[in-house]
């Protein structure tokens, strides 16, 4: 992005003051980048009763650095059809995992080495290498047998019957101890059910997963069935803890809660339920623990304000109050309506997912006659291939697994294609198709989208609509909201920080694939990935203003495709570029559709 995500990465681009490019007169390189290498620390590990040494990088991850050395590759190759255990030989013996950071080890620490059965689907973990100061990280041990009501932790039951007590789980400060579990994947996912606490072994005290890490850095924990309702965070519960709180009779066999441990009997439970289905008042209670975190939000709420008059220019608590009741009125509005809806339905029909050799390439749109725009990466540019218009084709209505409905366009030929900046320093990614298809008329009863242009700079926070082929399906729309270049590092460091278990991953793909803005770039949070570039962009009026391009994305766990923010290339650069080609082609009549149309450059907002 132009600015850093984090403070960490901050305080880097501060050093480099000096190198810093103006956002204005170029593409500024999104800011997650690598720091320097960590130092040498020395290890010793243990297997089979012989002792090997070892020098590791702190920035690695304790299975990187067991890699470095030859007799342990040959250990881990004579033992390939099983599951690693690495054994610390300090903190109770807890055995890390795979990714555990070396920068946690103390120099000369002894790591025990054993193997046992793997489970049936382990999940493994990611690639990765550690930038940030051991400061900003913590570890704490957990038990790997729960309390009496707890039948089963782990997700491999051969961790815990193979004579290791504890487990030690590493996390970033700012995190809570749910996240950091969820990362570890040694634990059942039954454990975030928002069923289970922490109960600290020394203390006794109770902690809920919702509760931050920060402060229990070397603890011990095992895990108890909650005895105490807990109020459901709706921003924090993910998809699985929605599929958790309705486990099956067979999974609930894991935890098992017995009656006469419970404070409150079951029939005071029902009328407790009943009552507060009725509409009567059920009595307030304070959430058990929750006094330190209520105490932070309401310190942090007079900088937030402050913050927020500061940026929208409002100074009384009723102009504050009016911004929000604007902001909620925005989105209950535009898309949300219907006659709108019907109108980007009916713009829709002019949407087509673009194939090549028979397979989902991208999307693209009828832009005027026979001519559809999608992106210029999408047919290849940069690569050493030739285009060959006989390998692609464009599918109109394709709405239904079926096919029914869809109308097949044969392309044959690359009219107009830019990549890159142009004389006036915009940022270029179109090409134009022309396609021939034998039943014209079902084609020209489709809306032609350059009818329904605006040369439109759409402001921050204004809603947008976006219509193609995510992921090589059917077509789908999706509104979403521009995120203004005055948002962009807030939006940036909001993403980072509620996905920092994967900023290693982040940083490691905005290097290899240069992460950068441009100044004409719309940007924007939406859910459209893979598949559905050279979408068209429409503002809330239903008027063509840009053509999706990308988006910053990085794999986010498992298959799940996770994105910084999105972007979309306003029209009015590419109709100009376009016409420009077609006056040094001689193609008379792209010139003269196109002399309607403003060459005015385009600002974003």
């Amino acid at each position: 992005m132009e600015t850093s995500p984090t403070t960490k990465i901050k305080e880097e681009r501060e050093s480099q003051k000096g190198h810093k490019e103006d956002p204005e007169e170029g593409p500024s390189k999104i800011s997650l980048q690598q720091k320097k290498e960590g130092e040498s620390r020395s290890l010793t590990f243990q297997y089979d009763n012989k002792t090997h040494g070892l020098t590791c990088n702190t920035s690695q991850t304790v299975l990187d650095a067991l890699k470095t050395n030859p007799a342990f590759t040959d250990i881990r190759k004579t033992n390939q059809e099983k599951e690693i255990v690495i054994r610390k030989n300090k903190g109770k013996g807890a055995a890390v995992n795979t990714d555990y950071p070396c920068m946690l080890l103390e120099s000369n620490e002894i790591l025990k080495i054993t193997f046992i059965k793997k489970e049936e689907n382990p999940e493994e973990q990611p690639n990765t290498s550690y930038s940030c100061p051991s400061e900003d990280l913590v570890s704490f041990n957990v038990k790997t047998k729960g309390g009496e009501n707890v039948r089963r932790l782990m997700r491999n039951n051969a961790l815990a019957t193979s004579g290791v007590d504890y487990v030690c789980v590493y996390a970033f400060k700012g995190e809570k101890f749910e996240q950091a579990l969820r990362r570890d994947k040694r634990f059942k996912e039954i454990i975030f059910g928002r069923n289970c606490e922490l109960t600290d072994c020394d203390s006794e005290t109770i902690h809920q997963m919702s509760e931050n890490v920060d402060k229990h850095n070397n603890k011990n924990f095992e895990v108890n069935v909650t005895k105490y309702k807990q109020l459901q965070d709706s921003k924090d519960t993910s998809s699985k803890d929605k599929t958790t709180a309705n486990v099956p009779s067979d999974a609930q066999e894991e935890i098992q809660v017995d009656p006469s441990q419970h404070p409150a009997n079951t029939a005071h439970e029902n009328t407790e339920q009943s009552t507060s289905q009725s509409g009567t008042a059920v009595k307030w209670q304070p959430i058990q623990g929750s006094e330190e975190i209520l105490k932070l939000l309401r310190d942090q709420f007079k900088v937030l304000l402050k913050q927020l008059k500061e940026r929208e220019k409002r100074k009384t608590p009723a102009q504050v109050r009016q911004f929000y009741r604007e902001e909620y009125d925005k989105s209950c509005q535009s898309f949300s309506e219907v006659k709108t809806m019907k109108k980007v339905i009916n713009l829709s029909n002019s949407v087509c997912q673009i194939r090549l050799n028979g397979s989902a390439k991208a999307t693209g749109f009828l832009l005027f006659n026979k001519f559809i725009l999608t992106n210029a990466h999408v047919i290849g540019f940069g690569n050493s291939k030739v285009f060959n218009p006989a390998e692609f084709k464009a599918v109109f209505g394709y709405e239904d697994l079926d096919n029914i409905g869809a109308k097949y366009v044969q392309i044959i030929n690359l009219t107009s294609s830019f990549y890159g900046k142009d004389e006036k320093g915009n940022h270029l990614d179109y090409a134009l198709l022309e396609f021939i298809e034998p039943r014209l008329n079902s084609v020209e009863k489709m809306s032609e989208l350059l009818h329904h242009y605006r040369n439109n700079s759409p402001n921050n926070r204004s809603q947008i609509c976006i219509v193609g082929h995510p992921d090589g399906k059917v077509k789908k729309m999706d509104p979403c909201f521009v995120i203004g270049r005055e948002n962009r590092q807030e939006a940036e460091d909001q993403h980072v920080s509620e996905n920092f278990q994967f900023f290693h991953v982040m940083t490691q793909r905005s290097l290899e694939e240069k992460w950068q803005l441009h100044k004409n770039q719309i940007t924007y949070d939406s859910c459209f990935f893979h598949g559905s570039s050279g979408s068209p962009v429409f503002d809330a009026d239903c008027k063509l203003i840009g053509i999706h391009t990308g988006g910053y994305v990085y794999p986010g766990g498992g298959e799940k495709t996770r994105s910084v923010m999105e972007y979309a290339y306003p029209m009015q650069p590419i109709l100009d570029n376009i016409k420009a080609q077609a006056r040094i082609k001689g193609n008379q009549e792209i010139i003269d559709i196109l002399n309607g149309y403003s060459d005015e450059e385009m600002e974003i907002g």
